[in-house]
């Protein structure tokens, strides 16, 4: 995969071949984007990461087309490639998960992007190619291919570990655990599925160009295509969805709040604890006031972090947790001699016409029709 991207687009003779164009819009549209992420207030931390992946494959690409920088900086520069899955992944789990926060621990996905750059250098250049080839050649002769190794290694584990958060988030969202996703679903799918297709791509070029080399066809094209139509769909999205455009819905309304992000998401994280633990969801007169002073918060703190963090009002938040667990108890063959109506009131609901019209909504089914295909 390295020598995939050094030998697509280093310039010849400073002549602008197809695949260097290819490269230069590439950059371009990157530049166009990330100056749009950092000018944004909608899902602002996903927009973070996403600016950083695009700002390491902008320097990434800049240092190789125009070997803009001294060799021995140049490596330095080359090895943030190994930081591109790490940013990838951080963008859609926090696109996924408003609550996401980035803690010391994530540091550790950034560990490959030393590791990258020792293998770099004992393959690449020279002075230490030579230096490993007296007392460790198996490193100097193996460090090119150790290095494609772990990128390739890198971008499939974190386009694994992607799926697989897409794939819990929409099994949430399914069970009832979000009323109202927050997400806008075409930019989510695009920004995750265009990706893996796009490296898929580029692996299939790859593989072309083992199995069928040709002077006049270098199949690595395949993948610097699809990766300039991924961004471009992506920027199109972006601006015509007003998904990087939008400010928040109430910007106003919590302009002078007391609480910082961290006492938000500290405040978020209780409320969840609290409502799962002690299932206060099931008081059927439940009010934000009461809510609040078990919090020992105030009624504005706490709705400034349901509206912020959930998207949602106090009553989507709380009609959340009811919908989950009536669907826990209709699936339950121990209460199979239950009548729903026992059901939606010992789920928090007051009202059987309020419950079949969100269950509906929520689940796709009626409570009759879920606890039949679900209680077998």
């Amino acid at each position: 995969m390295f020598l995939y991207f050094y030998a697509c687009l280093k310039l010849e003779h400073m002549s602008f071949s197809f695949k260097t164009i290819i490269c230069i819009l590439i950059i371009f549209i990157l530049i166009l984007f990330t100056l749009l992420l950092f000018n944004i207030g909608k899902h602002t931390r996903s927009n973070r990461y996403l600016g950083y992946y695009f700002i390491s494959q902008i320097v990434v690409l800049f240092n190789l087309s125009f070997s803009f920088f001294p060799v021995e900086v140049y490596f330095i520069v080359q090895s943030f490639i190994f930081s591109w899955g790490a940013f990838y992944f951080l963008f859609v789990s926090s696109l996924l998960d408003p609550t996401f926060t980035f803690k010391s621990k994530f540091l550790l996905h950034f560990v490959s992007v030393p590791i990258g750059l020792f293998l770099i250098l004992a393959g690449y250049y020279n002075p230490v190619n030579n230096f490993f080839l007296s007392d460790i050649p198996f490193l100097a002769r193996y460090g090119q291919l150790a290095s494609d190794v772990l990128f390739n290694g890198l971008i499939i584990g974190y386009n694994v570990a992607t799926v697989g958060k897409y794939y819990q988030f929409r099994k949430n969202s399914k069970v009832g655990e979000h009323l109202k996703n927050s997400v806008h679903p075409v930019w989510m799918n695009i920004s995750i599925w265009g990706f893996i297709v796009s490296c898929s791509f580029v692996q299939l070029g790859n593989y072309l160009n083992k199995i069928m080399p040709n002077d006049t066809v270098d199949w690595t094209i395949i993948g610097l295509i699809a990766f300039l139509i991924y961004f471009c769909v992506l920027f199109y999205v972006a601006v015509s969805s007003r998904v990087l455009l939008e400010r928040s819905e109430n910007p106003v309304k919590y302009k002078n709040t007391a609480l910082a992000e961290e006492e938000e998401l500290q405040l978020l994280k209780a409320l969840d604890e609290c409502m799962e633990s002690k299932r206060l969801f099931t008081n059927q007169e439940l009010k934000i006031k009461e809510l609040a002073e078990i919090l020992n918060t105030s009624e504005r703190n706490l709705s400034q972090v349901i509206n912020k963090c959930k998207n949602q009002n106090f009553p989507d938040y709380i009609n959340t947790y009811r919908i989950a667990y009536a669907m826990k108890l209709l699936s339950d063959p121990s209460l199979s001699d239950k009548t729903i109506l026992w059901i939606l009131f010992e789920a928090g609901f007051n009202s059987k016409a309020t419950f079949n019209t969100l269950f509906k909504k929520v689940v796709g089914s009626t409570p009759a029709e879920y606890r039949k295909a679900n209680s077998k």
